[in-house]
């Protein structure tokens, strides 16, 4: 009898090992069919469970996720951001495919939540400034779970970029490039689409300490690429990264070329150098402004 039981649980060892692999592979196309539901991560998942009845309205989920998100107002009418977080749990949980909700939610974390706990008097400054970081932090994690389930969703991406850009929030140029690099890497795009990521990413890195040769190359062959259509933002980073004293110009582009007149070039770059922006490159642009001047 006790050898029966060993040979049934081996056999159904056996029989678990072989189907895993099956198991995998019908999961993986029923999530890529958006039969199935997307994985989430260890902490979203328990968050997610004690509200898994929810997952059982089958084709009842987009209308219910509709009817649920009208009750965000009242959470963020109320400032009541925990409550708001929750609410926002299980919208998504009902409708993961639509991106609509994700952004949504991960702005109301980032931006209402962030802000209002920021200029919160009762709170102690260090509170402030935690609780600050926190709910940007939340609304970022919403956005990478929601590019998660919806991977070929380029707004979701532009839009965490765009957080971690903000000068009212928390900069981060590094993060910025590289989200913007997934957009390259991950999706088909047109070549318009893939030129405005890359102006943009020219942006970021022309801030980034150590990243100034990079950022000249890259502005460089933007400029060349559609003289005619560059726009005066990378006229003028590319103006300033020729002057850098880290940068080796290839060779540099005449200024005259650049704007097209002086006093187009001491307008432009006017503008640029009161910019209030601290992490633009400013080296040697107030001397080519006075030479202009001359």
């Amino acid at each position: 009898m006790f050898g029966k039981l060993i040979v049934c649980g081996v056999a159904l060892l056996v029989l678990g090992v072989l189907r895993l692999p099956l198991e995998r592979r019908l999961s993986a196309q029923l999530k890529e069919d958006r039969v199935m539901a997307p994985s989430f991560d260890a902490e979203a998942r328990a968050g997610l469970s004690q509200k898994a009845w929810i997952a059982s309205f089958g084709s009842l989920r987009p209308a219910l996720a509709a009817y649920y998100s009208l009750g965000v107002i009242r959470y963020h009418s109320g400032r009541d951001w925990e409550g708001l977080e929750e609410r926002l749990e299980e919208v998504v949980l009902l409708d993961p495919y639509n991106p609509f909700y994700w952004n949504t939610g991960a702005w109301h974390l980032a931006y209402n939540a962030a802000a209002d706990v920021h200029e919160d008097a009762s709170l102690a400054p260090l509170q402030r400034k935690q609780g600050f970081r926190e709910w940007i932090a939340r609304g970022d994690a919403l956005y990478q779970r929601g590019i998660e389930a919806n991977p070929d969703d380029l707004k979701l991406r532009l839009e965490r970029a765009r957080l971690w850009s903000n000068p009212h929030r928390i900069l981060d140029y590094p993060k910025v490039l590289g989200i913007l690099q997934s957009c390259l890497d991950d999706l088909e795009l047109t070549d318009a689409r893939i030129r405005r990521i890359e102006l943009d990413q020219c942006y970021a890195m022309l801030r980034i300490p150590g990243e100034e040769q990079s950022a000249y190359q890259l502005a460089r062959r933007l400029y060349l690429s559609d003289v005619e259509g560059a726009p005066s933002s990378l006229r003028n980073g590319l103006c300033a990264l020729q002057l850098h004293p880290n940068v080796i110009a290839e060779p540099a582009i005449p200024i005259q070329e650049i704007y097209g007149s002086r006093a187009n070039a001491v307008k432009l770059l006017t503008h640029y150098l009161k910019d209030s922006d601290p992490d633009k490159p400013r080296y040697g642009v107030r001397d080519l402004l006075d030479a202009l001047g001359h």
